[in-house]
């Protein structure tokens, strides 16, 4: 696994964190079979932020193939907080709602947050050639380009956007907010 950050000061909690290669190659194909089965249809009508196919809000929050992989986050996000921000108190991490999306060629996602969420992020389970760019417009027009397999974790509060996409395949991802308590 490796691991990118975008940043302001070497020091801050508040910062984009990319992980390529989040998931054994079994697990990442497991959730690229059901974000493909269950993004066939567009159950929000693309009423939201998201231009393209996408599943409701609280569609994953509970389903037990996600279990592992949200564990895994939750795992992640806490070493990432008590590295960056020196928490010792126990923490307990909720997966507030959790949705898949489908953009198909041409769709996109308009610049938007997540508030009021504490931490946001996305997985991408299948990303095409040319990939296209998350781009956070508080990081100077800082982006990520997105691939098969990676993670991308930030505080719910940053805004950002996906550019269009240009392939003539679908991209298929994850996303989700999750909020964080003391234990």
């Amino acid at each position: 696994m490796r691991l990118k950050i975008i940043q302001f000061t070497p020091y801050s909690l508040y910062s984009i964190y990319a992980f390529q290669n989040f998931l054994p190659p079994e697990e990442h194909m497991a959730l690229n079979s059901l974000v493909n089965e269950i993004t066939v249809t567009d159950e929000m009508n693309k009423s939201t932020n998201v231009q393209a196919n996408m599943t409701t809000y609280n569609k994953l929050n509970n389903d037990p193939k996600c279990a592992n992989f949200f564990n895994k986050i939750f795992y992640t996000l806490d070493g990432i907080i008590r590295l960056r921000g020196k928490t010792i108190e126990p923490l307990k991490y909720f997966i507030k709602n959790s949705w898949a999306m489908r953009h198909k060629p041409e769709d996109f996602t308009i610049n938007h947050n997540h508030m009021p969420g504490h931490w946001s992020g996305v997985y991408y389970t299948y990303v095409p050639e040319p990939r296209p760019t998350l781009e956070f417009l508080e990081f100077n027009n800082d982006s990520i380009t997105p691939e098969d397999n990676m993670l991308v974790l930030f505080p719910s509060m940053m805004f950002h956007k996906v550019s269009k996409n240009k392939s003539k395949k679908d991209r298929l991802s994850i996303a989700f907010n999750i909020d964080v308590e003391r234990d």
